[in-house]
């Protein structure tokens, strides 16, 4: 069997781990990535790029890339609760605002779709050398002092070869193979609710009615809503039991969910992609082990609504990350709604486990 050597084996080729091979190209060292899909990802799943993410990346020569995809100017202002789409507004739920970042940071925000970074992220670590394998399913590996060992299969051809490595980053998301494999626990407060997500096409302007919609949250479907994404595109999101997959959203299905969803009865959307997904707040136990590092929604989770809000769960889901915020000489105010008292004292004894209330001037706490 063929062995290779590489000195960075990457597992997983969405953001995380096209990022890290382009910030590892970036400085010379070069990687394999093995992503067992079989090119970018065509559903948008994330949507935003924050201004500090985008000081980084303009370490490496993206910015003017990213830039070329950003559509910030349309993106909407209102963030809505609706019965539908075209019908009654029930409320505004999140004030327009106009704050900048001028005076803070040397560039802004970018607002692009996953599936419009990845080829972006992909082009830009290709060019400085790394070698980005899709269709290559990692099966196992192990490691000593000195590096690891990995048996990498193309999904094609069912072809086999190992690679030695002198690190393993894993970038193979919430579910972590390599993670599960190295016996890594993750802590927080769980698993909150399971979502199906369906990106479709159809002209909905009329049901927009020239609002500036950024979220318009769907009444009969809590937790879930129409989102509008680039190229005309729309993402609808709803709740599905948790033994629910892709088999129980025949386009029957779909296609009712989202006339429901937009309050128009005769529409006929294209279906281009669904998938389904959890929302939830989970940090991993430790991100390393030997010569392995975890990396991404391996290494944490956070909910997609109020990333970077007040509540105490996301602040404890982003414990170890460059998410958490810098509270020295900070007076500490958490706000909790209809969260049981023990998850309360669950949480704020893993922030003073890690260290992030000592030495605070003050902290408060208000439950309703």
């Amino acid at each position: 069997m063929t062995e290779e050597y590489t000195p960075v084996l990457v597992v997983g080729g969405m953001v995380s781990g096209l990022s890290t091979a382009a910030f590892l190209a970036h400085h010379k060292v070069p990687c394999i990535v093995a992503e067992r899909r079989a090119a970018t990802s065509r559903h948008p799943r994330i949507r935003g790029v924050s201004a500090r993410t985008m000081e980084v990346f303009g370490q490496i020569g993206l910015e003017p890339a990213i830039r070329e995809i950003d559509d910030s100017a349309t993106e909407g202002s209102r963030v809505i609760l609706a019965e539908s789409l075209a019908g009654r507004e029930i409320k505004d739920l999140v004030p327009p605002h106009n704050q900048t970042f001028e005076g803070v940071s040397p560039t802004v925000e970018a607002m692009c779709d996953q599936d419009l970074l990845e080829p972006v992220l992909l082009e830009r670590a290709q060019a400085m050398g790394a070698d980005v394998r899709y269709g290559t399913r990692l099966l196992w590996f192990e490691q000593d002092a000195d590096g690891v060992r990995a048996l990498l299969r193309s999904v094609d051809t069912g072809e086999e070869r190992t690679v030695r490595a002198s690190y393993l980053v894993a970038c193979d998301g919430t579910h972590s193979p390599v993670r599960e494999r190295l016996g890594i626990g993750r802590d927080g407060p769980g698993i909150f609710g399971h979502r199906y997500s369906v990106l479709f096409e159809a002209d909905l302007s009329g049901a927009v009615r020239g609002r500036s919609i950024k979220i318009c949250l769907i009444e009969r479907f809590p937790g879930g809503g129409l989102l509008p994404r680039h190229s005309g595109r729309w993402q609808l999101t709803v709740p599905r039991n948790s033994h629910e997959g892709p088999d129980d959203f025949p386009a029957g299905r779909v296609v009712k969910l989202i006339r429901e969803a937009t309050g128009l009865p005769r529409l006929d959307p294209v279906i281009v992609s669904a998938e389904p997904w959890q929302v939830g707040a989970l940090v991993a136990e430790r991100f390393q082990d030997g010569r392995v590092f975890l990396v991404g929604d391996a290494a944490h989770i956070m909910p997609s609504t109020g990333g970077f809000g007040g509540n105490l769960c996301v602040l404890v889901a982003t414990l170890g990350t460059q998410d958490f915020p810098d509270l020295d000489g900070a007076i500490l105010l958490l706000e909790d709604v209809d969260e049981p008292p023990y998850k309360v004292d669950r949480m704020l004894t893993q922030l003073r486990r890690a260290g992030v209330l000592d030495g605070r001037p003050g902290a408060g706490q208000v439950l309703s």
